[in-house]
């Protein structure tokens, strides 16, 4: 069984390819950029720090606030990858902005904040555009599973 967490990542991640934009051709469900070739995602989906607040006692609710971090990676050295980056950036929120409830898995989901960071320089630089959600999703205790 996958922990709700796993869910909300998928959902995200299906949200995002079923959208007809670039970023919907490459993006997967993982912490790390695959390092093989042979695998190509320019975007990566994860859930990280997860808060849990007890919302009923009998049976015990939880609303789990879960941040989840979408991240794009785009090759440096080019005069238009920051203008990649915020284009990856709209794309990002037009689909988040479309699929607000993910499907019915979540309570609501809101931007919070998003970022920009470097990795090397010159040609073979990386840039990376994050952009992080919260997301809430209520379960009952024993049934982390299972979305309510």
């Amino acid at each position: 069984m996958a922990h709700v967490l796993d869910h909300v990542g998928a959902a995200i991640v299906e949200a995002i390819k079923a959208a007809d934009t670039e970023v919907g051709k490459r993006v997967g469900q993982r912490r790390f950029f695959p390092q093989s070739k042979s695998v190509r995602a320019d975007a990566i989906v994860f859930a990280g720090e997860e808060d849990v607040e007890a919302i009923s006692q009998a049976p015990v609710t939880y609303d789990r606030t879960v941040a989840v971090s979408i991240v794009g990676r785009f090759k440096g050295g080019a005069a238009d990858v920051e203008t990649r980056a915020y284009r990856f950036q709209i794309e990002i929120e037009e689909v988040m902005a479309s699929s607000m409830d993910l499907g019915g898995l979540a309570q609501a989901v809101f931007l919070r904040r998003s970022s920009t960071s470097t990795d090397g320089s010159g040609a073979s630089a990386l840039l990376y555009r994050t952009i992080e959600y919260a997301v809430i999703v209520s379960t009952r205790d024993g049934y982390p599973e299972t979305a309510i």
